[in-house]
């Protein structure tokens, strides 16, 4: 799904906006057992409560395209005959109303996945009329019915006692701890919205964690495989650069891959048309050509595109995230980190002076050590240098 798209079903978790009439769960404990079940309609719910209700809902849709948010490919014989979509696709037909089928996926749910404590299992049933939109963007009316179900696994947040006043009462009370709903730690929608219709070849996945996705979970509910989490995809690319190229992978190199991946992210972020609806995304042969930029050895390059092929496919395009963090600008050591904002990386350099690594910083501006101000002074750094 693109991020217009995401966009597009997100507003459906508005209460003028939704048509949720009611929704179907399981509370499990941390011992992994059901503890009830529950049928409630929205309807029968204070407005205040369904709304939050909703915006709960509305946050599995919540991070950005292709880090938080993964496609879920099936193949025709699995939409044809498998057994988990045949389940995924009675629950959409009938309206969450099989109970063998939501009985079958809170089974799932309980066997495969993964938590420290309690959680609850909310699935929804929406119905979107699609509205058709002319070349000059009116509204035409609905143009086609797209339905889908939602399911959204809440961990449950136990809250602290604590000492509260009454302004009412002119009382100070003690607040009773209670159970609430935290957001989706993991999600999926099925089928997936696609060019204003249903794909019933894919579902939309959603993971809070980019380190854990989850695998053993979409393994019981999809039988299909799912991409690797965002930060394992960033460890792995690390990897096959640090082998493939070896003592050239210097800070010019390292700085150099992320200038130019930034660069890509900022465009986007100043023409979000730059690349229309698609993500922006890195190639292996955009890598390559860096690290050609950088005066990398032919030969440690080619051996970069045979690992990179081998551990990721020879087409696989990677969203920003998953090959730097864009956000910040890291240097570590096993005594010292130096942070500095990615627009800033040209400030730290290394240097070999008198046979000794060092990382050094231009510092034209101000310093502040422990927040007082200090004087680098010409003469002491020249003595302490040599």
């Amino acid at each position: 799904m693109t991020e217009r798209e995401i966009k597009e079903i997100k507003r459906r978790y508005r209460p003028e906006h939704s048509n949720i009439s009611r929704v179907r769960g399981c509370y499990v404990n941390d011992k992994k057992e059901s503890v009830a079940e529950f049928r409630h309609s929205l309807g029968m719910m204070t407005p205040e409560e369904s709304e939050e209700l909703l915006g709960i809902l509305k946050k599995t849709f919540s991070g950005g395209v292709g880090r938080n948010i993964v496609d879920i490919d099936f193949t025709p014989e699995q939409v044809l005959h498998g057994k988990c979509q045949a389940h995924l696709a009675t629950l959409r037909r009938t309206h969450l109303d099989d109970d063998d089928a939501i009985r079958w996926l809170y089974d799932t749910i309980k066997a495969s996945f993964r938590c420290d404590g309690s959680y609850l299992i909310i699935v929804a049933y929406d119905a979107y009329d699609v509205p058709a939109y002319s070349k000059s963007g009116d509204d035409n009316g609905s143009s086609s019915m797209f339905d889908y179900i939602l399911c959204s696994i809440c961990p449950l947040k136990l809250t602290r006692a604590a000492l509260s006043y009454k302004v009412c009462d002119n009382v100070f009370k003690n607040v009773i701890p209670d159970w609430v709903i935290s957001a989706p730690e993991v999600g999926f929608m099925y089928p997936e919205f696609e060019n204003r219709g249903a794909n019933i070849y894919r579902a939309m996945y959603y993971m809070h964690d980019l380190g854990d996705n989850h695998s053993e979970l979409t393994d019981a509910v999809f039988n299909a495989p799912i991409p690797m989490a965002v930060k394992a995809q960033r460890q792995t690319l690390t990897n096959i650069i640090e082998h493939a190229i070896g003592d050239e992978c210097s800070i010019d190199v390292v700085k150099k891959l992320h200038e130019e991946i930034r660069e890509k992210v900022d465009a986007k972020k100043a023409d979000p048309n730059a690349y229309g609806d698609d993500p922006v995304t890195v190639t292996k042969e955009e890598i390559g050509i860096i690290l050609e930029t950088c005066g990398v050895a032919d030969d440690r390059v080619d051996r970069f595109r045979e690992e990179f092929d081998e551990q990721f496919g020879a087409d696989t395009e990677l969203r920003p995230d998953s090959a730097v963090d864009t956000r910040k600008f890291e240097v570590r050591t096993p005594e010292v980190v130096i942070k500095v904002k990615p627009e800033c990386s040209e400030l730290i350099r290394t240097r070999v002076i008198d046979g000794i690594k060092y990382i050094t910083i231009r510092a034209d501006a101000d310093i502040e050590v422990n927040g007082t101000r200090i004087t680098v002074q010409q003469k002491k750094a020249a003595e302490s240098n040599g």
